[in-house]
């Protein structure tokens, strides 16, 4: 069983990069963005054995992407307070927003594609088309998402491939994600100061 009230590793992959996941996993995963030399982008590529992981806040979104999963997976998993067991599968998505507490167990080993994206780099990618300052990336526990899953893949295959343009694929696959995180997790921010009739306001 999962403890909540364990201390939470700060983490900020942007300054950490392979070190930051070493303090979560002990280990380097399997190929990563710096180790291809993509230096301005955090995507890693691992096969996990059963694990409990210590409780994290990290200061990017984290995008998992559960790509080689042969058989159900059975997960304990802690987002922002909140306790859900899941069982897991291949395409699976979980969404861990920036600044957001999350903790995991899982029971089997499996493989899966994590991304970390930068806010600033979702309101570069978005500013043109909504303001990103109104836009907030909403946590998600496991769920299936074909097209995630597909780019998940993709990605996979960009960093094991290393080819003359696969940054470029990788960059491209990550513009098509965060458009769609925008279109369909996430929701817009209500304004702190604006009135709410009938009601006293939670803060």
């Amino acid at each position: 069983m999962l403890d909540n009230s364990s201390k939470t590793l700060q983490i900020d992959f942007t300054k950490e990069r392979e070190e930051g996941y070493k303090r979560v996993f002990n280990r380097s995963p399997l190929v990563s963005s710096q180790s291809v030399g993509w230096d301005n982008l955090t995507i890693v590529y691992d096969r996990q054995p059963a694990i409990e992981l210590p409780k994290t806040c990290l200061k990017q979104h984290c995008i998992g992407i559960l790509t080689d999963i042969p058989l159900p997976m059975q997960t304990e998993r802690i987002i922002d307070g909140r306790f859900l067991r899941e069982q897991n599968v291949q395409g699976d998505l979980i969404i861990i927003p920036a600044n957001t507490t999350h903790q995991a167990a899982w029971y089997s080993e499996g493989c899966s594609v994590a991304i970390m994206i930068e806010p600033r780099v979702v309101a570069q990618t978005i500013y043109e088309v909504v303001n990103p300052d109104k836009i907030e990336i909403l946590p998600q526990f496991a769920t299936a998402d074909p097209f995630v899953y597909q780019i998940g893949v993709a990605l996979k295959s960009a960093l094991i491939k290393n080819g003359s343009t696969s940054r470029l694929y990788a960059e491209t696959l990550m513009n098509a994600l965060i458009i769609h995180l925008l279109e369909n997790y996430s929701t817009t921010r209500k304004n702190s100061f604006e009135p709410i009739v009938g009601t006293l306001p939670q803060y």
